[in-house]
């Protein structure tokens, strides 16, 4: 991408995903890794990256185990004929509907209590990470159960997110200065997002 340089934050990271097949860009050969990403492109990345390969992973050592081809077959994501939204602004048609609906089915996101998901709303930090844990869970269910008092400047052990936010420090995925604090509620970048994913 022409406005992916060395020296970049997040540049090792889209590098790896640009070999494995796993990032695409813009028709005028930008990334644009400074930009807002959206909760449907943020959904559609993670699905293509910590459940896909993982579940590719799985299905290699299961061949390895002797599992047969019929237990193996059922691990591998069901692909809908015709695919039937679980949220009124997510249409059929829309390019991200299919990864949104087996989201809902593995019981990663859950949407809005007026039956919307807002795809095309910016995601921020803590429904990035909660997103991820969720499709690690899917895959490992290896997420923390537990959260320590006070993980960050900014985020206690009681929120909600805590146990999402709790892993993901453990795996060091985000970026925090001296003052040891991570906006859980800034917008985050597509830039950002990536680097997360591959830590």
């Amino acid at each position: 991408f022409s406005d992916v340089k060395v020296g970049l934050l997040s540049y090792v990271p889209i590098q790896y995903f640009i070999e494995k097949n796993l990032l695409e860009g813009y028709p005028d050969d930008t990334f644009r890794p400074d930009e807002e990403v959206t909760r449907a492109e943020a959904l559609k990345f993670i699905e293509k990256t910590v459940i896909g390969e993982n579940i590719v992973e799985n299905i290699e050592k299961n061949i390895t185990e002797n599992e047969t081809d019929e237990s193996i077959t059922e691990k591998l994501p069901k692909q809908s004929s015709e695919i039937i939204s679980p949220f009124t602004d997510v249409p059929s048609g829309h390019w991200a509907a299919d990864a949104i609906k087996k989201a809902v089915e593995r019981k990663i996101i859950n949407g809005y209590s007026d039956k919307t998901f807002k795809p095309n709303s910016s995601v921020n930090l803590v429904e990035a990470v909660k997103i991820m844990m969720e499709s690690e869970k899917f895959v490992k269910k290896s997420a923390s159960e537990t959260a320590q008092k006070n993980i960050f400047q900014d985020v206690s052990g009681e929120e909600w997110f805590a146990p999402y936010i709790q892993e993901a420090k453990n795996r060091n995925m985000f970026r925090y200065g001296f003052k040891n604090m991570i906006y859980p509620d800034q917008k985050i970048t597509r830039g950002y997002l990536v680097d997360m994913v591959y830590r």
